[in-house]
């Protein structure tokens, strides 16, 4: 009986360290599954930041455009005028000549 509660308590602490080993590789393995996904989410964030960062220089540059195209439009309107009020001047002046 002894014989066989011995040999019993050996496979068991066998078994035991086994277990002990595989448990030991498992937490190892989701440490590394952590960090990896820290990582991910790191890279996700720094590149949203990025993104965001490029987003608003663009936005910026839109809005510095539309400002620079409407004075340009602005511009070609007085100008427009301008050009009407001197023709229409023109066309006074050559009436009065005809007469």
């Amino acid at each position: 009986y002894k014989l066989s509660v011995t040999k019993e308590l050996g496979c068991l602490q066998d078994s035991n360290s086994t277990l002990t080993k595989q448990v030991a590789q498992l937490l190892n393995e989701a440490k590394d599954m952590q960090q990896q996904l820290t990582d991910v989410q790191l890279s996700k964030e720094k590149a949203k930041e990025e993104y965001a960062r490029m987003l608003l220089e663009v936005q910026t540059k839109l809005a510095q455009k539309d400002a620079e195209v409407r004075k340009l439009d602005e511009a070609c309107n007085l100008r427009v005028i301008e050009l009407q009020t001197q023709l229409e001047q023109s066309n006074a002046c050559q009436e009065v000549e005809k007469q």
